[in-house]
């Protein structure tokens, strides 16, 4: 069948945005967080990262979204509430990477109305925070009974 040949190659897509979008994210966060700092209004750099964050959530939700539809670790059935491993991609990671998500799309576009005005940077370093922790949260880590391979 065709999805057995298409769900490894979205699970290696999926598991190598990821580690770009972690990238892009902490770097935004640092970036917003020193243009915070020194109370200065988001920098060119910190604008370009905080766009590359924003396209790369969006391309790794679509990414994630066809995996959901086609993964054998997502069954919907009420059984899976009673299964950690099944709940998790069931419900918990999906739930948790798309408030991430909307975390990052609302702050970068509000950040984007407020260039110039000084508080993009305020804006960017906390929306992108709390999204970060979410990520970093719920994540299948190899270590855990759950975990997916790093790549």
């Amino acid at each position: 069948m065709i999805t057995e040949r298409i769900y490894p190659i979205l699970i290696h897509v999926h598991s190598g945005i990821r580690w770009i979008l972690l990238g892009a994210l902490i770097v935004s966060v640092l970036i917003s967080l020193n243009n915070l700092l020194k109370k200065s209004d988001l920098s060119k750099s910190g604008k370009l990262f905080s766009r590359i964050t924003f396209l790369t959530a969006h391309i790794q939700l679509l990414a994630g979204v066809a995996l959901f539809l086609i993964s054998p670790k997502v069954v919907f059935s009420a059984e899976s509430m009673s299964s950690p491993i099944l709940r998790f991609y069931l419900v918990e990671h999906i739930s948790a990477m798309l408030v991430a998500i909307i975390l990052i799309t609302f702050g970068y576009l509000r950040a984007k109305k407020k260039y110039g005005t000084g508080t993009a940077a305020k804006i960017i370093f906390w929306y992108f925070f709390l999204a970060l922790i979410l990520f970093l949260a719920l994540i299948p880590w190899p270590w855990m009974s759950y975990g997916s391979q790093w790549f």
